[in-house]
């Protein structure tokens, strides 16, 4: 072209240098071609793409969707490292970090269990041989009732027959004839089911028959009922109440000598309790009052002997306050004062109605949820009304823990010390101290072993007796299904007194079916 003829022409040649031939001119020309279009294309993918969508991540929230192509993280990386500039923008490093972190918290979270269309298999008896005893209501425990459903509340029922052997009925001195015997007993228990508070009834009945003697029958049976107010998050309402039916044999601790058959004693009261945990503090007000009753006794002429000397009404107000100084450890003091009145004055004219002042500290206990349970212990002044008396003192205590041992051995351990007035001749209360336990261990899944031994020490005070007690036993429970158990068990049974007159021995043997709903 002309122009470019005319410009070639005014080109002055550096000295020393020789002119470029055409074939050099050529090159100089494509490479500067290609140099062009790698620019363009460069510029025009991060302002056309690239910096269009930064744009959108930075006004808007990213979307919600997986992408719809999926790579390996290492390949990602690896493409970002040989992709992004020197110096990345202010906006481009922000919109990477935001990535990366939402990235790992995928990465990390658990990973969902996968998911079986295989059918259940039967369990492995070897595997079930060393799972936890059935004790707990689980729905996922085949052996437990699921009870019947009444609307929001559900009830449970339960009927057991044993029949056994008993070496010596009357607890005799000296062993008197055995008798064999049924033993019937019923439960009912009801329980709510509701999202707030709580109800709870439990009644249990049953009646022991002697083939021989019919003046060894024993009837017993205790009622409880519960009802819990959540009246905050805080703060609960418990309001209960509690009946008891037994009966005392002949020559008992405090039955009169001239008694000859059972009485029945009928116990029951009635309480409130508010209780208060702002934060890790524990707060408690219980108060309770209760009656004790003793039916009339029988003596050899035949003619009714009252023991309404024994009868009183008890008053009772507590308070409690602990902390929470660590999980499942909580400290506590108690405070206590009880009313004692009785109906009459004793055989010797004697008033037995007394006032009671008790202060405990102890603490309850929850390590690891392998050992639960409380332990206290505190002292008791009792003060009674008639002038001259002198007053009761002395240390009493209480302890029930539980340990499980492993998932198919568990023990609970219980203690007490406390005081009891007695109308024994020459006594004038009772200091009882005791210690006892209870093993439970699965043998196999359906069969599950128990073993028991308790000591008790009861001390006349005065010119009365002291007892030793000791009692032990062996059972098997064999669980057929969720509705049937058979159980076996064997108990014996020794007191020794410094008292000649006292003391016994005695074996029971039991076997029987529990039938549950």
């Amino acid at each position: 072209m002309p122009g470019h003829a005319c410009r070639a022409k005014t080109v002055t040649a550096m000295p020393g240098a020789s002119a470029p031939g055409p074939v050099a001119s050529r090159a100089r020309t494509r490479i500067r071609a290609l140099l062009a279009g790698a620019a363009l294309i460069a510029l025009a993918i991060p302002i056309g793409a690239t910096g269009t969508a930064f744009a959108q991540q930075e006004s808007a929230a990213p979307p919600a969707a997986e992408p719809a192509e999926l790579r390996l993280r290492g390949a990602i990386a690896a493409q970002e490292e040989e992709a992004e500039p020197a110096t990345p923008s202010p906006t481009r490093a922000r919109t990477q970090a935001s990535t990366r972190a939402d990235t790992n918290t995928r990465t990390r979270a658990p990973v969902r269990e996968p998911v079986s269309i295989l059918p259940d298999l039967p369990p492995d008896p070897a595997e079930m041989a060393n799972q936890p005893p059935a004790a707990d209501v689980s729905e996922d425990d085949p052996f437990t009732p699921q009870g019947i459903r009444l609307g929001a509340l559900r009830l449970f029922t339960d009927i057991t027959q044993l029949v056994g052997y008993d070496s010596n009925p009357g607890r005799d001195r000296i062993a008197g004839t055995g008798d064999a015997f049924s033993r019937t007993q019923g439960t009912v228990r009801l329980e709510s089911d509701w999202s707030r508070h709580e109800f709870s009834l439990d009644l249990r009945g049953g009646f022991d028959a002697f083939r021989r003697d019919s003046a060894n029958d024993r009837p017993s049976g205790d009622a409880n009922a519960a009802l819990r107010l959540d009246a905050t998050t805080d703060t609960r309402i418990t309001i209960g109440a509690r009946g008891e039916l037994d009966s005392e044999r002949p020559g008992g601790r405090d039955i009169a000598d001239t008694i000859t058959n059972r009485t029945a004693i009928i116990d029951y009261d009635g309480s409130i309790a508010l209780d208060h945990e702002p934060g890790r503090v524990r707060l408690g007000l219980r108060g309770t009052v209760g009656r004790t009753e003793h039916a009339s006794g029988r003596g050899a002429d035949g003619r009714q002997i009252s023991q309404r000397e024994r009868d009183l009404t008890r008053y009772e107000i507590a308070a409690r306050a602990g902390y929470e100084i660590a999980p499942g450890f909580i400290p506590f003091a108690e405070i206590a004062l009880d009313r004692r009145r009785y109906d009459r004055a004793g055989s010797d004219g004697t008033r037995r109605s007394s006032t009671g002042l008790t202060g405990l500290a102890g603490a309850r206990l929850e390590l690891t949820r392998l050992l639960t349970g409380e332990i206290s212990g505190g002292y008791q002044q009792r003060r009674y009304d008639a002038p001259g008396r002198r007053e009761l003192t002395g240390f009493v205590a209480d302890a029930a823990l539980e340990w499980e041992i492993t998932p198919i051995t568990r023990v609970r351990v219980n203690g007490f010390s406390r005081l009891d007035e007695t109308t024994r001749a020459g006594a004038r209360a009772t200091r009882t101290l005791g210690i006892g336990f209870d093993l439970e261990h699965a043998l196999r899944h359906r069969l599950l072993a128990r073993a028991s031994y308790a000591h008790e020490i009861a001390r006349f005070g005065g010119d009365g007796p002291i007892e030793r007690t000791n009692r032990a036993g062996f059972g098997l429970d064999y669980t057929l299904n969720r509705h049937g158990v058979i159980s076996l068990d064997y108990r014996w049974e020794g007191q020794r007194s410094t008292d000649p007159a006292n003391g016994h021995d005695a074996s029971l043997y039991l076997l029987g079916m529990r039938l549950r709903y």
